[in-house]
């Protein structure tokens, strides 16, 4: 394509020529002469089309494979990443940086190296058909042009990061006041959310003046550039044309050339100016892609064989932001058995079970799964061995169906219908006109509280797991739902190993055996009925509680 394209300006130069100097059959030879311009025209539309025909499927491959990668990346992050992470900025900065991929491989395979041999190719035309004087004019205008494009470019990578942290920012804060809306609403503060986005945004809008004042300064500096050489260039090719050295033809041709070097020129500093852009909003993937997974498989991690779902935890404890959260705990919670974690907030009863996912792995100790230690197990078989009904329950946003058998997809009707039932939803869902259908919105929030829980219930029951992991499982329910659904419940995970996390002592009084932890130590066990007797923290809680009962009946009575 560049070939036709330096082929054109000659074709021109002859046709001028030819029409100068009206000899012989001119007509015949003029048509011919534009006969071959249009036909080198339509060629370069041709084969720049072609290109990007075949370019597209390339891009496009390549920015698949980089989000799938990226995305599996996040995936795989520890928990402590997730946690810390800015969901609006994290989201700004993966498409600003996949899109700008598409853009780098483009500049990469055509924008740049092919009209760098263009203006190349068209000084060395100059040298061969003007002389030496023409070419160093025109090589000391791309040298001129070229340094001071890469150094400016380099001075402004700073102004473009400080647009990007203030764009990732005010991204940020916008997805975080709409994910928290109702809270917005019922503190009446929708202007005061309103005023702390616009801060932001100032910021932003500060930055991009800033980066827009240094790109015109660049533009300027480039044109002044390109002016002076191009009128260097021309004053020449009018003294050589007054000297008779230059006909009108060649001097057509000069000009076309001209167009040939500076259009390109100006092309190469837009697309260097881009990809230096390019690379600095991709920063954040390749610091995404950087950041190391403190939770990975062990290059000789085996599958979790079959078994009955027997818990071992051995001298563990766990830090987290500097703060010690688990102290030496050890405990067994034999299969088939309902073990329950009590303790106030904070004690660590969450943090066990994200070890025992390892969602986290431990600073010491070991966690065993039917006697086999998790760290030596590829982390897809340990998690697909529990089913989690967590206290916070999140749904994506999409149908009810795609929630309940989020855990396992290939679910029966049969299946899904029995989960249904056991949970309490089959009279809602069949309610519904779109039955299971049904849409659910953003985080679930179609759904109240309590249907949210049953619906996590409902997903861990189809899961079939070997250990279910429930974390005050019916919390946001009424007490008679909560009587129904816990004995749905008891029957379904009967013969299953079953770890509560409970507030409400009344919940787990008939487990197996009962652990209390306070601020990460493990402090008594027993049945409820020993907790009692040993007269201790449980007994005390359990007092407390009593008494707020009685309380709460008496003034209902």
């Amino acid at each position: 394509m560049r070939c036709v394209s330096l082929t054109i300006p000659w074709v021109l130069g002859k046709l001028i020529a030819v029409a100068a100097e009206r000899t012989g059959e001119i007509l015949a030879v003029m048509i011919g002469l534009v006969a071959a311009y249009a036909a080198l025209h339509i060629m370069r539309t041709l084969f720049n089309e072609l290109k990007n025909i075949l370019f597209i499927s390339i891009v496009q491959r390549m920015m698949r494979i980089m989000s799938f990668d990226l995305l599996s990346h996040l995936h795989h992050l520890p928990l402590a990443f997730h946690l810390s992470r800015q969901t609006g900025g994290l989201a700004i900065a993966i498409e600003r940086g996949t899109k700008s991929i598409e853009f780098l491989l483009s500049s990469a395979l055509f924008g740049f190296l092919p009209p760098l041999l263009e203006v190349l190719a068209v000084g060395f035309i100059f040298w061969g058909l003007y002389g030496l004087p023409y070419a160093v004019a025109i090589g000391l205008t791309i040298v001129c042009y070229i340094v001071f494009t890469i150094l400016v470019t380099k001075w402004r990578l700073k102004f473009r990061r400080r647009v990007n942290d203030a764009n990732e920012t005010a991204n940020t804060r916008a997805i975080d006041s709409l994910l928290n809306h109702e809270t917005v609403k019922i503190f009446s503060a929708e202007q005061r959310e309103v005023e702390r986005y616009d801060n932001t945004m100032a910021r932003y809008e500060q930055a991009s003046i800033v980066n827009q004042r240094t790109l015109s300064l660049l533009n300027l500096g480039q044109a002044l550039i390109a002016t002076v050489g191009l009128t260097a260039t021309l004053l020449l090719a009018s003294y050589d044309t007054s000297a008779g050295l230059l006909d009108v033809g060649a001097l057509a041709t000069l000009n076309a050339y001209l167009l040939q070097v500076f259009l390109p020129l100006g092309y190469l500093g837009d697309i260097y100016r881009s990809i230096t852009r390019s690379l600095v909003d991709m920063e954040k993937i390749f610091d995404l892609l950087d950041q190391p997974s403190s939770v990975a498989d062990d290059p000789a991690a085996q599958d979790l064989p079959p078994g009955a779902g027997q818990i071992e935890l051995r001298n563990v404890a766990l830090s987290l932001g500097g703060r010690a959260v688990l102290h030496d705990i050890s405990f067994t919670v034999p299969a088939g058995k309902r073990y329950a974690l009590v303790g106030e907030t904070g004690s660590g009863k969450t943090s066990i079970t994200r070890l025992l996912a390892r969602l986290l792995d431990p600073d010491s100790g070991q966690i065993f799964i039917d006697g086999h230690n998790i760290r030596q197990l590829t982390q897809l078989s340990v998690r697909r061995a529990l089913a989690f009904v967590p206290q916070d329950v999140v749904m994506f946003n999409d149908s009810l169906r795609m929630n309940i058998t989020f855990g396992k997809p290939d679910a029966t009707d049969e299946e899904i219908a029995e989960a249904l039932t056991t949970s309490g939803l089959d009279k809602f869902v069949a309610a519904l006109p779109d039955g299971l259908g049904t849409e659910v919105g953003e985080r679930g929030l179609k759904l109240s509280g309590g249907e949210r829980q049953r619906l996590a219930i409902a997903r861990a029951l189809l899961k079939h797991p070997r250990i279910f992991v429930l974390d005050e499982a019916t919390s946001a329910l009424d007490m008679p739902t909560e009587t129904r659904i816990k004995q749905a419940m008891d029957t379904a995970t009967a013969n299953h190993t079953t770890l509560v996390i409970a507030h409400r002592l009344s919940t787990v009084r008939d487990c197996d055996r009962i652990f209390v932890l306070d601020s990460g130590y493990l402090v008594e066990s027993g049945t409820h009925d020993e907790l009692l007797k040993q007269d201790g923290l449980y007994a005390l809680s359990w007092t407390i509680q009593s008494k707020q009962a009685d309380r709460v009946a008496t003034s209902a009575a």
